[in-house]
C-alpha cells in the first residue's frame, strides 16, 4: 500500500501518464479545489506534485483527462462551482494552463470526454444539478451551444459510455443523488429518454462500467455514499417502462400489454392497444381485425379477405371480380383519394375503376364515395354521353341506344347505327345534323322526299329534286344547264339550251366560233372555251398570223415536237423541222439553209464577204457556220489570216498566232501582233523609243533595219549602234545611242584595255605585284609582304620587293592601319581570331571574284540570276570583293537577265501555240455515261475536248 500526506482531503483521483514516460502518474482533486499531478517514479509518487492546477476563484468541481485537439498530448477539462467550464491544452512538458475552450453552464459540474459521436474527436459531457448536457467537438472547434440536453431534476455526479443493452450503441449512464438514469443511444446518435432507473444506487458519489462477472455484458458498478458500500448491478431491462421486465414480458415493447399466449405478437388486453380478435388463435392480420389467420399474409383475415390466398388483393368494393389494390401507373389511370385500396406493384387482376361494376368510367350510384356523373346503366358497360351515361352506344356519337325503358321519344338515338345522326324532328327517315353528316334533312322540319339535291324535301312532281328543281311541276331528268326539266336524248341537258335535242353526242359551242364542243361532222372544238380561227392542225383555236394553223400551248405543242405552228407571228412560216429556230419554208422569211440539220450559224464566207446563212452548223456558237470557220470547234471573232478563230484582244489575229493574245497590237517584228504604240512594227517592249517611229525599213531578218541582219548585230533592235568591241553594253558607234566614250575600254577609265592592268577598275590601271588586284586598291603594292605602310614608315620603298625594313619582325593585316611586332603577337594572341577574318576577308578577292566570274557564265536559268545577286550583295557586305568588282559583275549580270527574258518569252509564246493547237479528229479519248467521248489534250495539260460518242467529229474545247 501506499500513503501520501496532503494537508487536504481528497476528492476524488485518476491514473493517466501526465508526463508520457511511461509510468501512471496520479491525478488528485482536493477538497481545497485544486488539481495535483504527482508523477510515479522509482517505485513511489514524488511528495512535490509535478503539475498543481490553482484553485479558481470559485473553485473547481471536477476534471477529467484526454487528448482534446489531437495533438498527441493529453488535455485536461475542469468544472467550476460558480458554472464555468474550460479546456486546458498540454504541449509536452509544458503544463496545462492554456485555455482551449471555455464555457458557462450555471452550477456545480462533473465532465466526462468522450467520442460519442465516434468521429474520432473527443466530445464533452457535463452533468450538474437536475441537467445533463452534450457538447460535439468536430475537430476543428467546439460549439458552447450543447449538442442534446435532458433535465431530471436531481444532483447529478458522474456521467458514463457504454453499450449496457447490447444494441451495438454506446449509451449514457447519469449518476444522480436519487437514482441512477440510463439514456439508451437512438439511430441518429443521440440518447433517447431515461429507460432504466435503479434507486438503490442513490448517492451514488463515484461508479464505473465494467465487466466485473466476465459474462462479456457491461455492469454498473457504483459507491453508495450512505451505505458506505459498493453495488455491482447486471442490467435487466424493461423497454416498455411497464413494470415487467422484459424477460417476462410477452411484449415488451408495448407498455399496454404484457400477455400473448398464442404468441402472434397481438395482446390478450382488450384496453391495450392492438388487442388479439382471436385469442387463442395464432394469427397475422391487422387490417381488418388483429390476429387472426391469415392464409396469404396481406393483413386481411381470411374471414375478410375477398382474395384470401393472393397477397397483393383482399377487396373488391363494386363485386366485379376485380381488387381494389393497383400496380404502378397502371392503365395509365389517375386514382381518386375517395377510391379504395393502395398501391401494390404487380397487383392481382387490378380494378381501373373500383367503383364502377361495369368498368365503363361511370361510377355507380349505390356507392356514397361515387362522383358525378353517375352510370344509369350499372350493370352494362356502355359509352354513351349525351342523353344517358355509360349506356350502350352502338355508334359511337354519344347517344344511347333506344330501349323499353329509354326510346327515340326519350332522347334516344334515332339512328343507332350511324355515328353522325341521331335526331329526326319531322320523321321522314334524314338526320337533323348538317353535312357532311349523312344523309342530313334539307328540311328538317318539314316531311319531304326528294334524295337528289337534298334529302328530305318536298317533291311534288316526285322526280327526286327538292328545292333546286327548276321545272317543279313538270318531272324532268336534265342536270347540265337546268335541274329536273325536260331532257328528250337524255344527254343532261334541257331542251331549252340543247344544241341539238335528238343527238345524245352534241349538245354546246361554249365559245360561239361556229365550232361544236362535241364531235360532229368530223369536227370538234379544240379549244372549246376561246373563240379560235385555225384550220389546219386542229378546229377552232387561236392563229394569230391566220395561217391556219393554230398557236402552241401546254397541251399542244410546236412543230416538230407537234403539230401547232412553229412561228406563230410569221404568216410565212409554220413548220421548223430541225427546231433550231428557222422555219423550212425557203420563201418565207429567214428561211433554215440547213432544213433538216439543227444549227445557229448567222453568216458564211463567200468569195471573202460575209453573207447571211441561217440555220446551219456551227459547233462553236460563234455565228460562222462550220464550212467556212477556220476553228468550227473554237469559238473566236478573228479576221486577219483566218476566220472566227479565238481572239482574246479582238485585235484581228487569232490567238494561236498571236504573240500577245491578251493585249491587242499591230507588232510585227520579232513578235506579231503585241502593242506597237508607233506602228514602225517593233513592239512596244522592244523598242529602244516605243513612241517614235523607225526611220528605216525593218524586216525579219534585220529588226532595225540597220543594215545589218540580226545574228550580227549586238543591239538589234536600235538602228543607231550594232557593234561593242569592249563588251562595256555601250555602242561602238559615237554617232548612236548609248554611245561608247572610251572604244576598246571595258572599264572607261580612259585606259584601253590592252594597257590597263585593272580593265574592270576604272580606278585603276596598274597592277605591281600581278596579284590580281590594282595598286589603288592594294596595300602591299609590291608584294614582298611588308605594308606599305609599314615600308613607309621604316623608310623602305614600298614600291620594290627587294626593299624591305631592317631588324624588324612584324605582321601587317592588309586592308588596315594594323601592324603587329613580336611582342605584339604575344600582347595580343586573344586577338587571333579577328586577324584570322581580316586574312581571309581581303586576301582572296581575287580568287573569289574568278570564281563569281565562273558561276555566272554558268547560270542557265532566272533563278541561277537570282542566287548569284544575293550571293553578290552578300560578298559586298561582308567586304569579300572590293566595290568596283562589283559593279563590273552586276553589270554582267544584267545583261544576261536581259537575254534571257527575250528567250524564255519566246518559249512561252511557242508553248501558247502548243496549248491553242485542236487535237486531230483521228485521236480517241474516253467515254462517260453522259453521251459525250472526252480527250485531254495535250496530255497533262488540263484542257479537255469534247464530241458526241462514236463519231469522228471534230474535238471541241470545253470552256468549264
Amino acid at each position: 500500500s501506499l500513503e501520501i500526506d496532503q494537508k487536504n482531503h481528497t476528492w476524488f483521483i485518476d491514473l493517466l501518464d501526465y508526463d508520457g514516460d511511461g509510468d501512471l502518474d496520479l491525478y488528485q482533486a482536493l477538497t481545497d479545489r485544486s488539481v495535483n499531478i504527482l508523477e510515479w517514479d522509482v517505485g513511489d509518487f514524488q511528495a512535490a506534485p509535478l503539475f498543481e492546477h490553482p484553485r479558481d476563484i470559485c473553485g473547481q468541481s471536477g476534471f477529467d483527462i484526454g487528448d482534446f485537439d489531437a495533438d498527441g498530448d493529453d488535455d485536461m477539462v475542469v468544472t467550476y462551482q460558480c458554472g464555468v467550464t474550460q479546456i486546458f491544452e498540454y504541449k509536452g512538458s509544458e503544463p496545462a494552463n492554456t485555455t482551449l475552450w471555455s464555457v458557462s453552464s450555471g452550477g456545480d459540474e462533473y465532465p466526462t470526454l468522450y467520442d460519442f459521436d465516434a468521429d474520432g474527436d473527443l466530445d464533452l459531457t457535463i452533468v450538474r444539478f437536475g441537467m445533463v448536457l452534450l457538447f460535439e467537438n468536430d475537430g476543428v472547434n467546439i460549439s458552447t451551444q450543447p449538442l442534446w440536453s435532458h433535465g431530471h431534476g436531481k444532483e447529478s455526479y458522474r456521467a458514463h459510455w457504454g453499450d449496457i443493452n447490447d444494441d451495438g450503441l454506446d449509451d449514457l449512464i447519469v449518476t444522480t443523488a436519487s437514482n441512477c438514469l440510463a439514456f439508451f443511444r437512438t439511430a441518429d446518435g443521440l440518447p433517447a429518454e431515461a429507460s432504466w432507473k435503479d434507486k438503490v444506487a442513490s448517492n451514488s458519489i463515484r461508479s464505473l462500467l465494467a465487466d466485473v462477472d466476465g459474462d462479456g455484458r457491461i455492469d454498473y458498478v457504483t459507491a453508495n455514499r450512505n451505505q458506505n458500500e459498493i453495488f455491482d448491478f447486471q442490467v435487466a431491462l424493461d423497454s416498455d417502462l411497464d413494470g415487467t421486465i422484459d424477460v417476462e414480458d410477452d411484449l415488451p415493447s408495448d407498455p399496454t400489454q404484457i400477455s400473448d399466449p398464442d404468441g402472434d405478437g397481438f395482446g390478450d388486453l382488450g384496453t391495450g392497444t392492438t388487442p388479439d380478435d382471436c385469442r387463442g388463435q395464432h394469427g397475422s392480420s391487422w387490417r381488418d381485425r388483429w390476429g387472426c389467420p391469415d392464409a396469404d399474409g396481406d393483413g386481411q383475415s381470411d374471414l375478410g379477405d375477398d382474395y384470401w390466398r393472393n397477397a397483393t388483393q383482399w377487396s373488391d368494393t363494386d363485386g366485379d371480380g376485380l381488387g381494389d389494390n393497383w400496380p404502378y401507373e397502371w392503365g395509365g389511370n389517375e386514382r381518386r383519394d375517395a377510391w379504395p385500396g393502395i398501391f401494390i406493384e404487380d397487383a392481382y387482376l387490378p380494378d381501373p375503376s373500383p367503383l364502377d361494376y361495369d368498368n365503363d368510367g361511370y361510377e355507380d350510384p349505390s356507392f356514397d364515395e361515387a362522383i358525378t356523373p353517375l352510370d344509369d346503366c350499372s350493370l352494362i358497360a356502355g359509352t354513351s354521353t349525351i342523353d344517358r351515361k355509360g349506356c350502350l352506344d352502338s355508334d359511337g356519337d354519344g347517344y344511347s341506344d333506344p330501349d323499353d325503358e329509354h326510346t327515340i321519344l326519350d332522347g334516344a338515338d334515332a339512328f343507332p347505327s350511324d355515328p353522325t345522326q341521331w335526331t329526326d324532328s319531322d320523321g321522314d327517315g334524314y338526320g337533323d345534323a348538317p353535312a357532311p353528316a349523312a344523309r342530313p334533312d334539307g328540311c328538317p322540319s318539314e316531311r319531304g322526299e326528294s334524295y337528289l339535291d337534298v334529302y328530305g324535301c318536298p317533291d311534288s312532281d316526285d322526280d327526286g329534286y327538292g328545292t333546286s328543281d327548276d321545272c317543279p311541276e313538270e318531272y324532268g331528268t336534265s342536270t347540265q344547264d337546268l335541274i329536273g326539266c325536260l331532257d328528250i336524248d337524255g344527254d343532261g341537258w334541257s331542251i331549252l339550251n340543247d344544241l341539238d335535242d335528238l343527238d345524245i353526242t352534241v349538245w354546246s359551242d361554249v365559245d360561239g366560233d361556229g365550232y361544236a364542243d362535241q364531235m360532229r361532222l368530223g369536227r370538234i372544238d379544240s379549244c372549246p372555251n376561246v373563240v379560235g380561227n385555225s384550220t389546219e392542225d386542229r378546229f377552232g383555236c387561236l392563229d394569230s398570223d391566220g395561217d391556219g394553223y393554230s398557236n402552241p400551248d401546254g397541251l399542244w405543242p410546236a412543230h416538230p415536237i407537234g403539230l401547232a405552228d412553229s412561228h406563230p407571228t410569221d404568216a410565212t412560216q409554220w413548220q421548223g423541222s430541225d427546231a433550231d429556230q428557222w422555219g423550212d419554208r425557203l420563201d418565207g422569211n429567214n428561211p433554215d439553209r440547213c432544213p433538216e440539220t439543227a444549227g445557229q450559224s448567222r453568216w458564211i464566207l463567200v468569195d471573202g464577204t460575209v453573207q447571211t446563212y441561217l440555220g446551219c452548223a456551227d459547233s462553236d456558237a460563234d455565228g460562222m457556220t462550220d464550212e467556212t470557220d477556220d476553228c468550227p470547234n473554237l469559238a473566236g471573232t478573228s479576221t486577219r489570216q483566218t476566220r472566227s478563230c479565238p481572239d482574246t484582244d479582238l485585235d484581228g489575229l487569232e490567238d494561236r498566232l498571236d504573240d500577245c493574245p491578251s493585249v491587242a497590237g499591230t507588232s510585227w517584228i520579232y513578235r506579231t501582233a503585241c502593242m506597237d504604240t508607233d506602228g514602225d512594227g517593233v513592239p512596244d517592249l522592244y523598242d529602244i523609243e516605243p513612241f517614235v517611229a523607225l526611220e528605216t525599213i525593218p524586216t525579219d531578218e534585220d529588226w532595225d533595219g540597220d543594215g545589218r541582219l540580226n545574228d550580227d548585230d549586238v543591239f538589234p533592235f536600235d538602228e543607231t549602234q550594232w557593234a561593242d568591241a569592249d563588251g562595256d553594253g555601250l555602242g561602238d558607234s559615237i554617232t548612236g545611242r548609248n554611245a561608247d566614250p572610251y572604244l576598246d575600254d571595258r572599264d572607261n577609265d580612259g585606259v584601253v584595255d590592252a594597257e590597263d592592268a585593272c580593265p574592270d577598275d576604272p580606278e585603276g590601271v596598274s597592277d605591281l605585284d600581278g596579284d590580281g588586284i590594282c595598286d589603288q586598291q592594294d596595300d602591299d603594292t609590291d608584294g614582298d609582304g611588308v605594308a606599305d605602310v609599314i615600308e613607309i614608315q621604316e623608310g623602305s620603298n614600298h614600291l620594290s620587293a627587294e626593299s624591305v625594313p631592317e631588324d624588324t619582325f612584324a605582321l601587317y593585316i592588309p586592308g588596315t592601319s594594323i601592324s603587329l611586332d613580336a611582342w605584339d603577337l604575344i600582347q595580343f594572341s586573344a586577338t587571333l581570331p579577328a586577324l584570322y577574318y581580316f586574312l581571309y576577308a581581303f586576301g582572296g578577292r581575287g580568287v573569289r571574284v574568278r570564281r563569281l566570274e565562273q558561276d555566272l557564265e554558268e547560270a542557265s536559268t532566272p533563278d541561277d540570276l537570282t542566287a548569284f545577286e544575293y550571293r553578290l550583295e552578300r560578298m559586298v557586305r561582308l567586304r569579300f570583293i572590293a566595290p568596283y568588282q562589283a559593279i563590273r559583275l552586276e553589270r554582267e549580270r544584267s545583261r544576261r537577265e536581259a537575254r534571257m527574258s527575250g528567250e524564255i518569252r519566246a518559249l512561252e509564246a511557242e508553248l501558247d501555240d502548243d496549248q491553242n493547237t485542236v487535237p486531230p479528229s483521228y485521236m480517241k479519248g474516253w467515254t462517260q455515261d453522259d453521251g459525250w467521248e472526252w480527250l485531254e489534250y495535250p496530255e497533262d495539260s488540263g484542257t479537255r475536248y469534247y464530241r458526241k460518242e462514236g463519231s469522228d467529229d471534230e474535238w471541241i474545247l470545253h470552256q468549264g
